[in-house]
């Protein structure tokens, strides 16, 4: 099964094929991908926080330390760079069903249902206790 990518945006850059941050090279943004089967239009939600090795070194100077799960590296912003990123990415996961390259796409960017069947399990159980 192939993951195909829907669309890309950010609240960030309203329009990030014709904008860009102020500064291309020292930049933080959050970006969604909606993502889905190639074989349905249906897509899920992944993100990521996309920056560049500028404003990590910035932001660490100011704080200790920065997990990395949901984080896309660039040396600058090019909205092509961005989209061929993810685009591999999405070539790259192996499965058989949705759920498994969706889980694998899970392990590089936020799924929306990340953990769901966990959540929704426990759930379950607690309202069985």
């Amino acid at each position: 099964m192939m993951a195909i990518v829907r669309s890309i945006h950010s609240p960030d850059l309203l329009d990030m094929r014709a904008q860009q941050p102020v500064d291309p090279g020292n930049f933080r943004i959050l970006v969604q991908a909606l993502i889905g089967p190639e074989d349905s239009d249906a897509a899920d939600s992944f993100e990521w926080c996309i920056c560049t090795p500028r404003w990590l070194e910035s932001h660490l100077s100011a704080s200790r330390y920065e997990f990395g799960h949901g984080y896309l590296v660039v040396n600058h912003y090019s909205y092509q760079l961005i989209a061929d990123a993810i685009e591999s990415l999405c070539e790259a996961q192996p499965g058989t069903t949705w759920a498994e390259v969706a889980g694998a796409l899970g392990r590089y960017g936020r799924w929306e249902f990340q953990g769901y069947e966990v959540a929704r399990r426990r759930s379950h159980e607690s309202a069985q206790s």
